[in-house]
């Protein structure tokens, strides 16, 4: 039976320390991924403002500039392409600092700004 005393194989103060740091961990990564996103999404803004994904978006050339831009960074063109989106959708004065880009990226799907 395990102990309350520990959490799995350390005790409950090395765990709470561990926690923290793996939040502070989440906090940079999400502000890492919208760093790529805001930047993918200057160089090649979207279509129509606020319009999330355009079906036009190959017609402009996007999908080159943001192949251009994966081999320059080494960082895969579907990630990049995706972080631009949410980037789009989550202009930086409406992010959550402390959430992680996979929770801004589930909510960007709602259509109505004010909602997200």
């Amino acid at each position: 039976m395990p102990s309350s005393e520990t959490v799995g194989n350390v005790s409950v103060d090395r765990y709470e320390q561990i926690v923290e740091k793996l939040r502070e961990a989440v906090d940079t990564m999400a502000k890492c991924q919208f760093v790529i996103g805001d930047g993918a999404l200057e160089i090649v803004p979207m279509a129509e403002p606020h319009s999330g994904r355009s079906l036009g978006d190959d017609l402009f050339g996007v999908s080159a500039w943001l192949h251009r831009l994966s081999e320059d960074t080494n960082v895969p063109y579907n990630t990049i392409k995706e972080y631009r989106w949410v980037a789009s959708r989550w202009p930086e004065r409406r992010r959550c600092a402390g959430v992680a880009l996979s929770t801004h990226q589930v909510l960007a799907a709602i259509s109505d700004p004010e909602e997200r």
